[in-house]
């Protein structure tokens, strides 16, 4: 639908979106309406809601959120009900829910340790009188069970890892309160879920557990999109491993007699070689002897080593890494940014929707930028508005805690609040105008010290600066073409904002706000003509004083 919608004429569009008010059903908008939420009827009011769990405190309730739980397959004619009497049965039960991936699963949080130890010695005796041998090699929490309702029961499918198409979100879109409301509703509705969150650390929590058959001291984190508030319901898992070992000291295979830690002089004097050599051993240890990993995929001489692979019970793509842990600082840094302001969240999932749907964004380094500068560039848009919405990162560190050189420790709730009270719609104008007028071919972008620098590098169109490895240009395979394609673009979002219909009325039954921004630009685009592009050239000015 989201395709034939793109070919429509801005005319089409319109009677397309009209259709939208009619309909029948009605979708329940799946959003948690609290006292910090953006009002669409306050327009210069935002109220915040200062209770901010630190990053590393939210990492270590996740991760013993997932060590206490099973991932289960639940065979046919066994019902969720049936399972959960059987876990009680060993002691309490904290949470569950169930799912459905190629087969039904069931994630099973026990309030204690002891309950799923308990449980765990009771399956593995079982596999042994059945089978007559000691347990597979993998120690594993990712089990089976069979046991046959007496009554069937009908239970809903939930499918998790899956984005909400795009005439959907729309639709929903639109029944929304205001501009700033539609901007909230679509973070709801793309965000990763509470199940989505709870199985990506589930799944690093069983791949750490298979991987201390090898590394017993290792320690498995996920990083990026899964935990760093800005994640889209498909989103892949990026894992960083720490070996957990004396330096040189890595796994290796010793063929039939399995593997073992052994000193590596190369590895010694190089963190890469080091990674490679552990990545290497880890993808042979994970394509013969973790059954729920497949497709196993070596890339040990890019920039960062991985090794790429499937979780068959999820679905989930996961990236395994094993280099200085920079990633997961960035993963900190961007996750402190998204609770420092309630507005952060919402304005970056809308920015990459609208450049994804416009195809200005690229999940691989080519011509366009990727998501990581984008997000930074919103971030320090945000930095420099009058009175900041969010400090610098140099104001950051300056507050944070002494940490281990592992991560920054930083608790967000020791960072004052902004005074800025601009709405999430006056946010968003203003960013597609900070696109049209910055001065990019001579100026950079600096997260760290929330301020422009001079752009000296001719090569590069764009420079947005790593604010973790300063010397690093996270946007240097951005074009010239690009970088114009992008600003035009943006000129066209600020005429969309400035025509009449982009609000709502009562008397209209038609698409209004985002949903303009998001499919009517596109078509509006055939359109143009000098006189089009003298009133945007008239808006840019009016916004400059």
């Amino acid at each position: 639908m989201a395709a034939s919608i793109c070919s429509l004429s801005s005319r089409q569009a319109r009677k397309y979106f009209a259709l939208i008010q009619h309909r029948k059903a009605v979708f329940p908008l799946e959003t948690r309406r609290n006292k910090s939420t953006v009002s669409g009827t306050k327009q210069n009011e935002v109220v915040m809601d200062r209770d901010i769990v630190p990053f590393w405190s939210m990492m270590e309730q996740r991760r013993k959120q997932a060590d206490k739980s099973i991932l289960v397959k639940l065979c046919e004619k066994t019902s969720i009900t049936t399972l959960l009497q059987y876990c009680t049965s060993h002691g309490k039960v904290s949470d569950h829910f169930s799912y459905f991936q190629q087969g039904r699963y069931a994630v099973i949080e026990f309030k204690s340790s002891a309950t799923l130890d308990s449980l765990l010695r009771v399956t593995e005796m079982s596999a042994v009188k059945k089978k007559g041998r000691a347990p597979p090699f993998v120690h594993s929490r990712f089990l089976t069970f069979s046991r046959p309702a007496k009554q069937k029961q009908r239970e809903q499918r939930q499918l998790l890892n899956r984005e909400i198409n795009h005439s959907t979100l729309m639709d929903r879109l639109c029944q929304s309160e205001s501009v700033s409301g539609q901007i909230d509703d679509m973070m709801n509705q793309e965000k990763l879920q509470e199940p989505e969150v709870r199985l990506r650390f589930l799944v690093c929590s069983l791949m750490e557990e298979a991987f201390k058959n090898i590394l017993p001291d290792c320690t498995l984190y996920p990083f990026g999109s899964s935990v760093n508030c800005f994640g889209r319901r498909n989103c892949d898992i990026d894992m960083y491993l720490d070996r957990g070992t004396k330096n040189g000291v890595v796994p290796i295979s010793k063929g039939k007699e399995g593997y073992q830690l052994a000193y590596d002089r190369e590895a010694a004097h190089s963190d890469r070689v080091a990674a490679q050599t552990t990545l290497s051993t880890l993808a042979s240890y994970l394509h013969r002897h973790v059954p729920h990993a497949s497709a196993v995929f070596r890339i040990l001489k890019a920039t960062c080593p991985l090794v790429k692979f499937r979780h068959n019970a999820t679905g989930l793509l996961c990236d395994l890494t094993a280099d200085k842990g920079i990633g997961l600082k960035s993963t900190e840094l961007l996750y402190t940014y998204g609770q420092l302001d309630r507005r952060v969240c919402p304005l970056v999932f809308l920015v990459r929707y609208w450049a994804r749907f416009h195809d200005l964004t690229s999940m691989h380094p080519d011509a366009r930028i990727t998501n990581f500068p984008l997000t930074l560039l919103v971030v320090y848009f945000l930095q420099t508005r009058s009175p900041p919405v969010v400090p610098s990162m140099n104001q950051l560190t300056g507050l944070a805690d002494k940490g281990d050189g592992a991560s920054m420790e930083i608790d967000p709730n020791n960072i004052s609040e902004s005074e800025n009270k601009e709405t999430l719609e006056e946010l968003l104008q203003e960013f597609f105008h900070f696109l049209c007028t910055f001065d990019f071919h001579h100026q950079g972008v600096s997260v760290k010290r929330g301020e422009p620098f001079p752009h000296l590098d001719d090569q590069h169109s764009l420079h947005i600066e790593n604010p973790l490895e300063t010397e690093f240009n996270t946007s240097k395979n951005v074009s010239v073409d690009h970088l114009n394609r992008m600003r035009e673009r943006a000129r066209e979002a600020l005429e969309t904002m400035q025509h009449a219909e982009f609000q709502r009325s009562a008397d209209s039954d038609g698409a209004w706000g985002v949903p303009l921004l998001i499919f009517f630009q596109r078509s509006a685009r055939r359109e143009k003509s000098p006189e089009l592009r003298n009133r945007i050239d008239n808006i840019l000015k009016d916004l400059k004083r």
